[in-house]
């Protein structure tokens, strides 16, 4: 009996590209110009929304170069570490580097099939009508978390992956917090129009939090410390 084809997993490139770009601290506009492609190429390759069927794109294969990495790194994170050059033929010139941005692969053995699961699961919730931004929110939530575990976090050091940041920049399970905070109740990037006064982590900018939804930075429960009670009678 045949071996069963490895399916493409779009999701778990789309969270390659992004962790090497953030390491290089590329928007995604930058990432676009470097590769020859739209911005909202970009935003899709990330999101994980790959075509139909099994063709790759070239360009992924573009993205792959811009980012440094190797010839057959594209395969390998689409259809697992023991596909071949053979599974999608890069058409393009050979990269010099066999590392992507962090210096470190983006997969991680059980924690990459454990991700994958996740797909799955995701891929289900969509078919049996879970609300689209419930469904992105927990998407861009997975999406942080592996590559925070990837990238070096407490999580990869229990996966005995390296633990590598941008020079720098700030450790990578930080980026990941930052990331889930900014796109947890925002539009995502890609499909945010430009010009708009929402902006996310992407761009290197906090995002403007409504007024209903912002919170002291003390406990509103708490009780005033005596020194705060006489300040306040000194003022009347």
């Amino acid at each position: 009996m045949a071996a069963e084809e490895p399916r493409p997993d779009w999701a778990f490139l789309g969270a390659c590209v992004r962790r090497d770009r953030r390491a290089r601290r590329w928007t995604q506009e930058e990432l676009a110009e470097r590769a020859g492609l739209a911005l909202r190429t970009i935003g899709k390759y990330e999101r994980g929304e790959g075509p139909a069927g099994d063709a790759v794109p070239s360009g992924y294969f573009a993205v792959g170069r811009a980012l440094g990495w190797r010839r057959g790194t594209v395969e390998e994170y689409l259809f697992g570490p023991e596909s071949g050059p053979g599974s999608a033929p890069d058409p393009g010139p050979e990269s010099g580097s066999g590392e992507t941005g962090t210096g470190a692969p983006c997969g991680g053995g059980p924690l990459v099939a454990a991700y994958r699961g996740v797909q799955d699961f995701l891929v289900l919730a969509v078919e049996l009508g879970a609300p689209a931004a419930a469904v992105r929110r927990f998407s861009d939530a997975a999406g942080d978390l592996l590559q925070a575990a990837t990238a070096g976090s407490g999580i990869g050091a229990a996966h005995g992956l390296a633990a590598n940041s941008p020079a720098g920049g700030p450790p990578a399970d930080d980026d990941a917090v930052r990331a889930l905070a900014a796109t947890a109740d925002l539009p995502d990037v890609a499909r945010t129009p430009p010009g708009s006064p929402e902006v996310t982590a992407e761009d290197g900018a906090a995002a403007p939090v409504p007024h209903s939804r912002r919170r002291s930075p003390a406990d509103p429960h708490a009780r005033p410390s005596s020194a705060t009670t006489t300040s306040r009678r000194s003022d009347r």
